[in-house]
């Protein structure tokens, strides 16, 4: 009974593992890594040049999801207008290393947590969450499908 019991419990920790086993790959990464640079940069006029056309984005501000071609560039719009309301000039994210992924042919899915500073008023703070991404793959450019904002912590 205890061989079987742990046996489960192994076969269950080999599918509850990362993927981090193996690093994702640097084509997945790509366009996660320049929407970070655009976005830390403020060129949201960039970001759709990294999403599919039919991209849905979810935020946690109003109206919540933005769809279509312009979605990335409507959703910074929103972000901008946002860190303007706080008193906030500039973000900076810094993804930390990847808790989960699954690349599956053309597909994948990402989680990448975030550590956003910024100064509210000139006041320092922070922001944790997650972003969980979909992305897919066209000939050789895989780009952003979905993209979904949690926040786990926040100074504000």
């Amino acid at each position: 009974m205890k061989r079987q019991i742990f046996s489960l419990a192994a076969i269950f920790a080999m599918l509850a593992a990362p993927a981090a086993a193996k690093s994702l790959p640097a084509a997945v990464m790509a366009p996660i890594d320049a929407m970070l640079a655009a976005t830390n940069a403020d060129k949201g006029g960039d970001l759709a040049a990294y999403y599919t056309s039919d991209t849905v984005v979810v935020d946690e501000f109003a109206p919540y999801a933005w769809t279509g071609p312009t979605a990335a560039t409507q959703w910074w719009a929103g972000v901008d207008k946002q860190m303007a309301q706080m008193g906030t000039k500039t973000i900076h994210a810094v993804a930390q290393p990847i808790t989960h992924y699954n690349v599956t042919g053309d597909s994948a899915y990402v989680v990448v947590p975030l550590y956003i500073s910024y100064a509210v008023k000139g006041k320092p703070g922070h922001e944790t969450g997650l972003f969980t991404l979909t992305l897919r793959r066209t000939g050789d450019t895989w780009k952003i499908a979905t993209q979904t904002w949690a926040t786990a912590t926040s100074t504000m």
